[in-house]
């Protein structure tokens, strides 16, 4: 309780006109719940992240190199502490060209929800890697390799494991994507995405059909000065989650066999 009136005052500092976001919320699972803070806070070419909950503190520093017309890259990294245990995150992603690059490594002496809500990773090492090269203006090839928590939504989907993925996306007034991947067994992967109506608005769904299947549906609709973001995804074994976003309010929910969870957050953005 009293790190969590800490991180409170320090969110009344910050939101007095020196945080850039401020972002409060509630996390409910069978068994645990916490109120939320996530606080970034403007640097000299970086951005300074702080973030806690009942059980844990987290600091993260986020910065840019800027390649002009080549390309940009953001890099960052991320400590947490919990009760029992400490975990460490770095990031990479960008690209140069026709070129995208992301990459994360992640350690945690305790499983990275013990860290920090919502967090899928195990203890010990875990990690991702995904790049894309863009064949033509219209075509583009990706391939990603990762470690760690799997699924859709804020909880578990099964074991950690070891993924890989890779796929071909071509657009022809709407895009489509093929591919091919494998997580404790081999799936298909089918994509589309396109504009739905002349408001502008954007459908997206995808499909992995295999041991392990899920569809996920999403869509970006403009509503009044904002945009309105839904997703849910279906999967078997039995799992489904959600997510809903407009303006500063997002909900996220997630249901499988081993329970549930729910978030609810609120992001309010000052100036400098």
């Amino acid at each position: 309780m009293r790190r969590l009136l800490a991180a409170l005052f320090l969110a009344h500092l910050f939101s007095g006109g020196l945080a850039q976001t401020l972002t409060l919320g509630g996390y409910l699972e069978e068994g645990y719940g916490t109120p939320t803070l996530e606080l970034a806070y403007p640097l000299s070419g970086a951005t300074l992240e702080f973030r806690a909950d009942r059980r844990a503190l987290g600091l993260g520093l986020e910065a840019a190199l800027e390649l002009g017309s080549a390309g940009r890259f953001s890099y960052g990294g991320l400590l947490a502490l919990g009760r029992g245990g400490v975990g460490g995150r770095a990031f990479l992603q960008g690209g140069v060209g026709p070129v995208a690059l992301e990459a994360a490594l992640a350690y945690a002496t305790l499983p990275w929800r013990a860290l920090w809500v919502g967090e899928k990773d195990p203890q010990g090492f875990s990690g991702r890697l995904q790049g894309r090269y863009r064949l033509s203006p219209r075509e583009t090839l990706g391939l990603s390799l990762a470690y760690g928590g799997a699924g859709p939504g804020l909880l578990p989907w099964g074991p950690p494991g070891l993924g890989l993925e890779g796929w071909y996306a071509f657009r022809e007034g709407r895009t489509y994507t093929l591919g091919l991947g494998y997580r404790g067994g081999a799936y298909a992967l089918l994509g589309l995405k396109g504009e739905l109506d002349e408001e502008g608005s954007v459908g997206e769904i995808g499909l992995r059909l295999g041991l392990r299947t899920a569809l996920e549906a999403r869509l970006f609709t403009p509503l009044e000065e904002d945009t309105l973001s839904l997703r849910l995804a279906l999967a078997y074994p039995p799992y489904l989650a959600l997510e809903a976003g407009w303006g500063g309010l997002g909900l996220e929910g997630a249901y499988s066999e081993g329970g549930y969870a729910l978030w609810l957050r609120y992001r309010w953005a000052f100036g400098r």
